[in-house]
């Protein structure tokens, strides 16, 4: 073992490891100790293999916090590895690791509160990149995803929630093999540009919140509904091109972005609550299947936008509390031939009778 061939206080003032050959559960609680108790900062296992024995089950598998909380900054894993549990390097001092070509599951949280990641690149032999992979890394700057990735994870990328605190990616590569991306995945993230390839069938709620960067979005495939606070808050924000078969658009979904000119495409029937609120609006065009507004849904964007006149279509069976509050319109065109389902808010503070 390692322990036995050097002893315990040269292991502790060495700042510089490489191995090869096979290593065990043993060889790797004395790393642990070397790069928390030690010294250590660079490690080096490419060359090294590591062997099952009675506190690791199977070959090739890293353990729950491994190196977790260490001052480990440079890591490369051995090529030989498949498995990573969870929290491998959490809160630890890493600044790059390379991951094994061979690594097929990861355990969730790995790389949690690194606060000197700023790159990773993710084998094409995974899978799924579970939650809460990288969240809290304030300078994680550039991710690389590849083809055969299937699903991201629930704030798999997202920034901490401290004051001023938003990690530095700026650019991000969907792979077109991405069937899943979970809820807050890329909260706070600042990316300016973003396409979400058509493998994609299913986001989370608040996907991109916070997002204050993003100033375009496009989706190339199909879904029936724009998830919950998918871009709220993305101020910037200016231009969306809609998923094909939209049918919802959720509660919150583009509130505080600066859309200018807003086309709702046919095929939506219901817009949720304060789903456009708060907006840049300068023209808002509804579509002929649109059945229902909610409460709120384009209150506000009069401080903001310059949209004067709105028509509702002949479809719309429901119109929610304050749909336009403190909107500046001078011209409401309501087509409906049946009267819909009215809040009597309807047009509190937003709409001028006198024109």
């Amino acid at each position: 073992s390692l322990a036995g061939k050097m002893k315990e206080e040269e292991l502790l003032i060495m700042e510089d490891l490489s191995l090869a050959g096979n290593i065990n559960s043993s060889d790797m609680a004395t790393i642990r100790k070397m790069a928390t108790e030690g010294k250590l900062k660079v490690l080096d296992l490419s060359n090294a293999t590591l062997k099952a024995d009675g506190n690791v089950r199977t070959d090739n598998t890293i353990g729950d916090n491994a190196f977790a909380g260490t001052k480990l900054e440079v890591v490369k894993l051995p090529a030989t590895v498949t498995k990573m549990g969870t929290g491998v390097f959490s809160g630890a001092a890493v600044k790059y690791v390379k991951l094994p070509a061979a690594l097929t599951v990861m355990g969730g949280s790995c790389f949690n509160g690194c606060p000197n990641l700023n790159e990773m690149e993710f084998p094409a032999t995974l899978k799924e990149i579970p939650y809460y992979t990288c969240i809290n890394t304030p300078v994680f700057a550039k991710v690389t995803l590849h083809n055969g990735l299937e699903k991201i994870g629930e704030a798999a990328f997202a920034r901490s929630f401290g004051e001023n605190s938003q990690n530095m990616m700026t650019e991000l590569t969907i792979p077109e093999t991405v069937k899943e991306i979970g809820n807050a995945a890329f909260v706070g993230t600042r990316i300016k540009t973003l396409t979400i390839p058509a493998s994609v069938t299913s986001v989370g709620r608040t996907a991109f919140d916070y997002c204050t960067q993003l100033t375009d979005v496009v989706f190339e495939g199909t879904l029936t509904s724009l998830p919950r606070r998918i871009f709220c808050n993305c101020s910037s924000l200016e231009s969306i091109r809609f998923p094909k078969g939209l049918k919802v658009i959720e509660d919150e979904a583009l509130y505080f972005t600066s859309i200018l000119d807003l086309v709702i495409p046919e095929g939506v029937e219901e817009i949720g609550k304060s789903a456009c609120e708060r907006t840049g609006i300068r023209s808002i065009t509804l579509p002929a299947t649109l059945r229902k507004i909610g409460d709120n849904a384009f209150a506000w964007h009069g401080t903001m936008g310059t949209c004067k006149t709105i028509v509702l279509p002949a479809g719309v069976e429901e119109i929610g509390r304050r749909p336009f509050l403190g909107c500046e319109f001078t011209a409401l065109d309501c087509r409906m031939t049946t009267p819909p389902a009215l809040s009597a808010e309807l047009f509190s503070s937003g709409f001028d009778y006198s024109k």
